[in-house]
């Protein structure tokens, strides 16, 4: 443990020791150090050195190559995540759309025993003296239920995929390239 004084209190801070330090550093700062050192020089002077030197500039490759397929994977995914939660905004839009035409379809259908209903209540209401006046009609939920499960298992829900995770790979920063210039092809 390394101590460190502020203000006259002592805090202890244990060491973070090498592993903090390389995190910290970009990938590429290595590989540009790595650039002026040459394999053939190392070998030279120690066999075991210029192995480690191989495996050092390999991990590097490969840790950079790891980092851009990851983040082409995630991108892919919270593509895919947005593609489902338009469909599934469609697929609601859609459902209540097809479900109010066919209310209407089966209000329609069932206008006479709608009317008759109300023929019912009105003669009531005459002969209880309004006792009754607040009771409403009575409406056709269950075929708003029916409906609706009959929709859905026609047209299943869409999934959507859970949010996509953000990682931290703060050892690369990757910048995709711009995309090529687009030319005029047209002529005049």
């Amino acid at each position: 443990f390394f101590f460190q004084a502020e203000d006259g209190i002592r805090d202890s801070v244990a060491s973070r020791g090498l592993g903090d330090v390389y995190k910290r550093q970009l990938l590429n700062t290595i590989e540009k150090n790595l650039e002026e050192v040459k394999d053939e020089e190392v070998a030279a002077y120690s066999l075991a050195l210029g192995q480690l030197l191989k495996w050092i500039r390999e991990s590097i490759k490969f840790r950079k190559q790891d980092i851009i397929a990851r983040k082409a994977k995630r991108q892919a995914a919270k593509e895919e995540r947005e593609n489902k939660i338009k469909e599934k905004e469609d697929w609601e839009k859609r459902r209540q759309e097809e479900l109010q035409s066919a209310i209407k379809e089966a209000e329609a259908e069932h206008q006479e025993h709608i009317e008759k209903l109300k023929k019912e209540k009105e003669e009531v209401d005459e002969f209880s003296m309004g006792e009754t006046q607040n009771q409403p009609l009575p409406e056709f939920k269950y075929v708003e239920a029916e409906l609706m499960a009959d929709w859905n298992e026609k047209n299943p829900p869409v999934q959507v995929p859970p949010e996509i995770a953000e990682e931290f790979d703060n050892d690369f920063i990757y910048e995709p390239p711009p995309p090529p210039a687009q030319t005029n092809t047209s002529f005049y």
